[in-house]
């Protein structure tokens, strides 16, 4: 709430890569679940409704957690595209090339464009 408020936003909606939720990233599926993959999407693309929306890209090195994280990212992507979403990250990006999640950025940081697609490539 804190990066949205200190950077103009009336209001935010937090997306998941991947929808199941988990209070440890480690109780997470080891193999991903095409249906929860498409249902995600489709709410995604709901939630858009054609919008050009600004998307946080906040999931530091927890995409490494498993392997098809990236592939969620990819369809989450062809979405976001769809509306002409602009992609920011907080503050720079990790040395690894990773966006920062939120939980490790301070509210100071600011918000500097995300390439998805040259991250992604």
């Amino acid at each position: 709430m804190g990066f949205a408020a200190r950077n103009g936003f009336d209001s935010w909606v937090m997306l998941n890569l991947y929808p199941q939720r988990s209070i440890d990233p480690k109780g997470m599926h080891l193999v991903h679940d095409p249906q929860l993959q498409a249902d995600n999407e489709r709410h995604i693309a709901d939630l858009i409704g054609g919008r050009q929306l600004t998307i946080v890209a906040a999931w530091g090195e927890l995409i490494r957690s498993r392997p098809y994280l990236p592939q969620m990212l990819e369809g989450i992507a062809s979405v976001t595209d769809a509306s002409g979403c602009d992609w920011v990250s907080i503050g720079d990006l990790l040395k690894s090339g990773h966006p920062r999640h939120p939980s490790r950025a301070r509210y100071a940081w600011p918000l500097q464009s995300f390439d998805v697609a040259s991250y992604l490539a």
